[in-house]
């Protein structure tokens, strides 16, 4: 089968189609036979407003390098949540004077069961569902800034650093960033911003962390 024969049998019109409202038309297929498509709206917005979208808001706390008593920004999956959490946006931030840098990776671990001697994050704060504004509802995630896990983290991206030195209050740098579903967190696993060089000082690290809740199919 040659390739306009493939694009007749999934209805796909190679180059550009201009049509007027009301108009039923074919599915726009490209010259190496890839079906193509664009947004209509934001690339969150159908999560958004399936409620299916949430984040956790991590304020003023410290941060540690990788080991099993974790402090950081945390976020669990339980073992009979039923889904897969959807890593997307990121920011972390900085807030407070250093005198050497802060390098961030996102690292992972095995948790089966419920982390101990958990601070998790303030009720304020705790994951939110975002789409319209007033939206409620409950995720499956715990999001914690410190906890005691079976298996110490392994850090598999590098997300960035702050300043050699920040000598205000209030100067520090931001890294912020979109996993873009790249990065799925599956039941028993949790997931962790740690330092890979220095340690964050107490009440110096901000931040948040989106995620999409898919059911496991």
């Amino acid at each position: 089968m040659n390739l306009s024969e493939v694009l007749v049998n999934l209805g796909l019109r190679t180059g550009p189609v201009q049509t007027a409202d009301g108009n039923l038309i074919s599915l726009r297929g490209g010259k190496t036979g890839e079906g193509i498509v664009a947004q209509a709206h934001g690339k969150y917005y159908e999560a958004a407003s399936r409620g299916n979208l949430f984040s956790a808001y991590y304020t003023g706390h410290a941060m540690t390098a990788v080991n099993t008593t974790c402090v950081g920004m945390l976020l669990w999956n339980p073992t009979d949540s039923g889904k897969n959490l959807v890593l997307g946006q990121y920011v972390i931030s900085n807030h407070v004077t250093s005198t050497g840098p802060l390098g961030l990776g996102l690292a992972y671990s095995v948790q089966a069961i419920v982390p101990s001697t958990v601070t998790t994050v303030a009720t304020v704060q705790m994951p939110t569902k975002l789409g319209p504004l007033g939206s409620t509802g409950n995720s499956v995630a715990k999001a914690y800034i410190a906890a005691t896990l079976l298996v110490t983290p392994t850090i598999f991206q590098y997300l960035g650093r702050v300043a050699v030195a920040i000598a205000t209050t209030g100067q520090g740098d931001q890294i912020q960033g979109d996993f873009d579903g790249s990065v799925i967190v599956p039941p028993g696993y949790i997931i962790a911003v740690q330092s890979v060089i220095a340690v964050a000082a107490a009440a110096a690290i901000f931040g948040h962390l989106t995620w999409e809740e898919v059911p496991i199919i």
